[in-house]
C-alpha cells in the first residue's frame, strides 16, 4: 500500500473541491534521488483521465495580478512580465506560508512545490560545472537567463520592499530563483486553455501553471492527450462546491500503467539544451535535438538538427550573402556554391573546436547527474555539427557536377 505525504492528500482534496479530480490509483511518491514522481497504486487501464484541473485554478499572469493586487498596491507596476507577476505570486506565499494569508488561495499547490535545493538546471550549477558547457550554446544562454531573471528579481524586490519592508527582506534573490525555474520547468502554454488544446506555442501565448496537472514528469513520445469541457458542453462536468459548473482541462493517457510504474506525461518535442536549461535533465541519442546557429552580422538564428533537419534555411541566407559580396550575376552558379559550402564549413568546424572535450573538463568537480546531462548534450551537438559537414560536402559535391555540366573541370585542394 503506497503512502503519500500529508501536502499531496490535501492537494487532491483541494482540486476535488473546487471541481477538479485526480485519479484515486493515481499517488504521489518521493525519491531523493529524483525527487516527486506520480505513480499507480493500482492498474491502470489506457485511456484513463488522471488528473483534471479547473480553469479558476490555473495560475495566469492576470489571477497572480489580481491576488497580489489585494495584498498590496500594484497599480504603479506597468511593466512587469508574465514571470515576474506569476513568480511572485509564488514567493508571496512562501513568505506567508505559516499565516496562510487569505487573499492567496494556492497554498495547498505551492506546498507541493519542490524545495528550492532540487533543481538541476543550469542556474543551480557549481561554478566549475557550468564553466564545463563553455564553448557551447547552453553556456552563454545560461549567462544570458541569469542576467535577465536577476535583473527582473531587484525590480520586484525592489518594489515590494517600498510596499513590505519584512516581505522585502525575505525577497531574495535564492527565492525568486527557485520561483522562475519552477515556472521554467512546469508551465504549459495558454494555448492549452483553448477549446482546441495544443502544446504548440505561439507570440500570443504565456506560461500558465497547472496544479495537478504539472505533476506528472516527462517521458519523449507518451500517448497522452489534453481535454478542455466548457459549461456548454454536452459533457457532464464537475460541481465545485460553490455549486458553479466550469471550464476544466484534463490529461489524459492512452497507454495502460502496471502497480507501481510511474505514470508518465509527454511536454511534447523538446532538444536537450532546453530540457536541461528549462527542466534540469536530458535524454541520450535525443531524437529531438538542435543547434542554434548564427551568421556574423545578421541578427537572426536558425535552428537545425540531426542529419542536418533545418539546414536549407540557413544555406540559402548564406548562399545570397555570398552572391551579394561577388557582385551579383558576376560569378557563375558553381562558384557560388563551392564558396558558400566552404563557409558554411568553416564556420562548422570553428564550431566543432570549440565544444568542450572529456579531456577538457577532465579534473573539474561534476555531479553525477551534471556530468550525465553534459554527455548527452554535447554528444547530440557534435553530431548535429558532424551532419552539417556532410551536409557541407553534399553541396560541394553538387557545385562540382554543376560546374562539369558547364565544361569546367574543378580540382579541389586539400
Amino acid at each position: 500500500m503506497l503512502t503519500e505525504q500529508p501536502v499531496f492528500s490535501t492537494l487532491k482534496k483541494w482540486l476535488s473541491v473546487s471541481g477538479g479530480t485526480f485519479h484515486p490509483s493515481a499517488h504521489f511518491q518521493y525519491a531523493e534521488a529524483s525527487g516527486n514522481s506520480v505513480v499507480a497504486a493500482e492498474d491502470i487501464p489506457a485511456d484513463t483521465t488522471i488528473v483534471a484541473c479547473p480553469f479558476s485554478l490555473v495560475i495566469t499572469e492576470e489571477l497572480a495580478q489580481k491576488n497580489i493586487s489585494k495584498l498590496i498596491s500594484t497599480d504603479s507596476v506597468t511593466d512587469w512580465t508574465e514571470r515576474q507577476w506569476i513568480s511572485a505570486y509564488i514567493c508571496l506565499h512562501w513568505l506567508n506560508m505559516t499565516t496562510k494569508a487569505p487573499e492567496l488561495e494556492h497554498y495547498p499547490y505551492i506546498a507541493c512545490l519542490p524545495a528550492s535545493d532540487q533543481p538541476m538546471t543550469p542556474l543551480h550549477f557549481t561554478e566549475p560545472e557550468l564553466q564545463a558547457f563553455k564553448g557551447s550554446n547552453i553556456y552563454q544562454a545560461t549567462i544570458d537567463r541569469q542576467r535577465e531573471w536577476r535583473a527582473e528579481w531587484q525590480q520586484c524586490q525592489s518594489f515590494i520592499a517600498g510596499q513590505n519592508g519584512e516581505w522585502g527582506r525575505k525577497f531574495t534573490w535564492d527565492l525568486y530563483l527557485a520561483a522562475a525555474t519552477h515556472i521554467s520547468s512546469r508551465a504549459f502554454p495558454s494555448s492549452l486553455l483553448d477549446p482546441n488544446p495544443t502544446l504548440v506555442a505561439s507570440e500570443d501565448t504565456k506560461p500558465v501553471l497547472l496544479p495537478g496537472v504539472d505533476s506528472l514528469n516527462h517521458k519523449r513520445a507518451q500517448p497522452v492527450s489534453w481535454s478542455v469541457t466548457f459549461p456548454n458542453s454536452n459533457v457532464e462536468l464537475a460541481a465545485p462546491a460553490s455549486g458553479n459548473r466550469q471550464p476544466i482541462i484534463s490529461l489524459v493517457l492512452h497507454t495502460a500503467t502496471a502497480t507501481g510504474d510511474e505514470l508518465l506525461n509527454n511536454y511534447g518535442p523538446k532538444p536537450n539544451a532546453e530540457l536541461i536549461l528549462g527542466y534540469g535533465f536530458s535524454l541520450p541519442d535525443n531524437p529531438d535535438d538542435t543547434i542554434l546557429l548564427k551568421i556574423g552580422g545578421i541578427d537572426k538564428k536558425w535552428e537545425v538538427g540531426r542529419e542536418a533537419q533545418g539546414a536549407g534555411a540557413i544555406w540559402d541566407e548564406l548562399l545570397q550573402v555570398i552572391q551579394q559580396d561577388a557582385g551579383g550575376d558576376e560569378q557563375e552558379d558553381y562558384e557560388t556554391q563551392m564558396d558558400t559550402a566552404d563557409t558554411l564549413a568553416s564556420m562548422v568546424q570553428i564550431l566543432l573546436e570549440k565544444l568542450p572535450t572529456e579531456e577538457k573538463i577532465k579534473g573539474i568537480e561534476i555531479r553525477q547527474e551534471v556530468k550525465r546531462m553534459w554527455k548527452d548534450y554535447i554528444r547530440g551537438q557534435r553530431e548535429i555539427l558532424s551532419s552539417l559537414l556532410d551536409f557541407c560536402q553534399q553541396k560541394e559535391n553538387e557545385a562540382i557536377e554543376l560546374a562539369r555540366s558547364k565544361g569546367v573541370d574543378l580540382v579541389i585542394e586539400e
